[in-house]
This record gives structure tokens, sequence and C-alpha cells, in this order.
């Protein structure tokens, strides 16, 4: 079954250490790329986090960010009695030797070093909470890229069935269209009143048909459907071997089309391409 590259996924989470939103957004890239946006307190988890990542998803583009409600606290916040009191007292001094000072306010005084204590939380329960966090969320990022993934799987299938049905109609048609050649082509020298013998007509005949022949295209265009379906059954990253086989069904309608015989054959090669151009376009967001 194959994963889309295009997916998103949020994780709200709680606990005694506050509340975190978790979110991962991925899209359709040659090979893995992840990108971070988090919090200061969290970067030395980074390694860890990509190393997740890497160990789920096989291509794509990841943005991934971690955000803390503004009402988190992961902090408590204490007065230094003690650093307070020392300040206030060098202000008096202060004071009394130059006077009146200019107003400090409040903040001023608590912006002083040291006044302000906080009390971290403990590191490594944070950290296995984020982690945990920051699992889920993968998970349901995965989750949303096989929902995707079967949507495209759906769509492919029945693009490869209209394929399959145009290569079917021109199996049939084709040797109605070079016994109509034929007979055009022994009408245009009766017009001309040209003289020419039998084997020479059939020679001809034969040159014709090979020109027009597109059994081998057909056959190939085959193959190449078949294994698409096969891949679109297996569980690995296929969207490479996908991409390679669009390209190949791509050449073998373009040789139809240049082998055409008729308006029939040319519409027909036009259908395919069409039609393999489509698939191609969703292949580059599967993984």
């Amino acid at each position: 079954m194959p994963n889309s590259m295009t997916a998103f996924s949020r994780i709200d989470v709680n606990s005694e250490f506050g509340s975190l939103i978790f979110e991962l957004k991925s899209v359709n890239h040659r090979f893995i790329e992840i990108n971070f946006k988090i919090p200061e307190l969290f970067k030395k988890l980074e390694l860890q986090m990509r190393d997740l990542l890497k160990e789920a998803l096989v291509r794509g583009k990841v943005e991934c960010s971690i955000i803390i409600n503004e009402n988190t606290v992961l902090s408590e916040t204490k007065i230094d009695q003690a650093q307070l009191e020392n300040y206030l007292d060098l202000m008096q001094k202060v004071k009394s030797k130059v006077g009146e000072p200019d107003k400090i306010s409040i903040t001023d005084v608590l912006n002083l070093p040291g006044v302000l204590n906080q009390k971290p939380v403990e590191s490594n329960g944070l950290e296995k909470f984020c982690l945990e966090g920051f699992k889920e969320t993968i998970k349901k990022l995965k989750e949303f890229r096989e929902i995707e993934g079967k949507k495209l799987k759906k769509d492919i299938t029945e693009k490869i069935k209209f394929i399959d049905v145009h290569l079917e109609s021109l199996e049939k048609e084709l040797p109605r269209l070079l016994d109509l050649n034929r007979k055009r082509l022994e009408k245009r020298i009766s017009d001309l009143a040209v003289q020419i013998d039998r084997d020479r007509l059939d020679q001809e005949m034969v040159l014709l048909a090979n020109r027009s022949d597109i059994d081998e295209e057909i056959v190939r265009l085959r193959s190449h459907s078949s294994e698409v379906i096969r891949l679109l059954d297996t569980d690995n990253a296929i969207g490479r071997k996908l991409d390679f086989l669009m390209q190949e069904m791509n050449r073998e309608a373009n040789t139809i089309g240049s082998k055409s015989l008729s308006e029939f054959t040319s519409k027909v090669a036009i259908e395919l391409k069409v039609l393999i151009e489509q698939i191609r376009e969703q292949v580059q967001n599967i993984e």
C-alpha cells in the first residue's frame, strides 16, 4: 500500500509539566528533509526526534514544531528575599551619599540579577513527556499518509484500467487499419495508372506494416501497467520506481503516436499520454 508524502498531524498534550502542542507537516520531496521549529528548552532532544522521524519515514520534506501554550507554567519562580534586601540596603546607602535617586519601579528591582529564581522542572521527566508526545504525533502523521495513500492507489488503479482499455481497442483495430491502408495504397496506384507487379506491392505493404507495427509498444505498455499494479500492492517505498515506469510508458505512447496509421490511433495515443501524465503527477506525491 503506497503512502502519500502530503500529510499533517497535531497533538495537544497536558501533564504536570503543562500543555504542549506538537505539529508535523510533510510534503513531497525526493529525499527525507527535516526542519525543526522548537523552543530552546527542547533543542537537546532534536537529534532524537530527527532519528524517530527517519525510522518512520523514507521520503518527504517534514516541518516539525513544538508550541508551548502561553498559559503553560514549566517552572516555579520565587523571590530571593536575602538578595532583595541586599539590593535595598545598597539603594539606601547610595541615597544617603548622592541624595534622592531617580524613581525606580518594582519591575526594575525584580529584574536585578539574582532577585528572581526559577526552579526548573525535573529534566528527565520533561524530556520523556516531550518525546512521548512527539512519537504520538508521528503515529498520527503516518496514519494520515496511509489514508491519502489509499486514495492515490484507487485513483491510479482506475487510470491504469483505462489505459488497458485503450490498448485493447488498439489491438482490435490494428488489423482493420492495416487492411484499410493496403486498399488505399492499391487505389492510389490505380488512380496514377502505375504498373506495379504484385511482388512489389507486397513488399511495399510489408514496409508499411513494419513502420506501423505497434505490437511491441502495446506489449511493453501492458507489462509496465501490470508492474504498476503490483507495486501498488506492496508495502515498500515505491515512488521512485513508479516515476521511472511513467517515463517508460510515456515513451511508448509517444512511439505509438509517431507510428499512427489513422486519426483513431492518433487519438488513442493522445488519450494514453494524458492518462500517463495524470498518473505521473500523482506518483510525485507517493513515498
